[in-house]
């Protein structure tokens, strides 16, 4: 090969280089998938609160549509509001809100099957927990159902969901502390064997990016996050820890944990990127402080209807 053509060949190189790397990078970059996730748990009843986070979320919604709410569970027990209404005074926000999906709390189970299922029966979004056997409890078994559903009915509980956010598919599923006192009603599987199963049984239906709601408590989920692989997000609670940025558990899959301490002070909000085989790229979080937000109107019609000790109806909007 003569000098010349040489140096042609290597221009169109240096050319390809500076011109097509660029492109096939951006490309690349298209495939990966970004998800944002708003949390919140143990709340315990602390009704007053809801006019504030639904200005908050309905702000981030604005940005993003398409982002997922979550409550990690314990919305029973801890105010006045619980004492007369039973959790029902939670559930007119909770569906205003539209809640994506919850897990079970201990504290769900304080006053018994019926009122957590009157509870249950009045959500407008799926339940999630895989290690709670509820067969020698015919009422709460009535509402569960024993298997993985991509098409969720709300008031039920699953053992996981799939639910599909811009194209893509995520698994959700959820686990309850066995260290309760309703042991001695209801058999609580271990955490760890049924979190194994329960990713084996999702990655066998082809999804690769993986959402546990856990009421363990912090350092069960880190235990957690260390013993199983496949979990990317831990949407902690129980233990109302604060965590004011989120954990990264560095491994081959990663995993991120999160919670946002109680009584709705904060609202979690999590940025995740995942590459096309689902393995967490990178994470960004916070928490927002629900009480620098201004009440939302509508919100705040509601539970002014509620300290006047009446309910609103399923579905209305007080005040308009």
């Amino acid at each position: 090969m003569n000098f010349g053509k040489k140096l042609a060949t290597i221009t169109l190189i240096t050319l390809f280089s500076i011109y097509l790397f660029p492109f096939m990078s951006k490309a690349q970059a298209a495939e990966n998938y970004s998800l944002t996730i708003m949390h919140v748990n143990d709340s315990h009843s602390h009704v007053e609160k809801y006019p504030m986070l639904t200005t908050a979320v309905k702000g981030i919604r604005v940005e993003n549509p398409n982002a997922l709410l979550f409550h990690a569970g314990d919305v029973f027990y801890g105010t006045s509001y619980f004492t007369k209404f039973s959790g029902k005074a939670d559930l007119w926000f909770m569906n205003y809100l539209k809640f994506d999906a919850m897990t079970l709390g201990n504290h769900e189970f304080d006053k018994g099957s019926t009122v957590l299922s009157d509870f249950i029966n009045g959500v407008d979004f799926p339940l999630v927990n895989a290690n709670l056997n509820t067969t020698n409890d015919s009422v709460l078994e009535s509402l569960s159902i024993n298997s993985i559903s991509s098409s969720p009915m709300a008031s039920k509980i699953y053992p996981a969901i799939i639910k599909e956010v811009n194209g893509e598919k995520i698994g959700i599923f959820g686990l309850l502390t066995n260290e309760s006192k309703y042991n001695s009603l209801f058999q609580v599987y271990n955490p760890t064997d049924k979190a194994k199963a329960t990713v084996a049984a999702l990655k066998q239906q082809g999804i690769n990016k993986i959402i546990l709601l856990s009421h363990l408590g912090y350092s069960a989920d880190y235990s957690l996050a260390k013993a199983v692989d496949g979990i990317d997000i831990i949407v902690g609670a129980h233990t109302h820890t604060v965590l004011n940025k989120p954990l990264l558990i560095s491994k081959a899959e990663p995993t991120v944990i999160v919670q946002a301490g109680q009584y709705l002070d904060y609202l979690g909000l999590l940025n995740v990127t995942f590459n096309p085989n689902g393995v967490l790229l990178t994470q960004s979080g916070k928490l927002l402080t629900v009480s620098t937000y201004p009440a939302d109107p509508t919100a705040q019609a509601a539970l002014d209807q509620v300290n006047k000790g009446t309910l609103p109806a399923p579905g209305s909007l007080p005040g308009l």
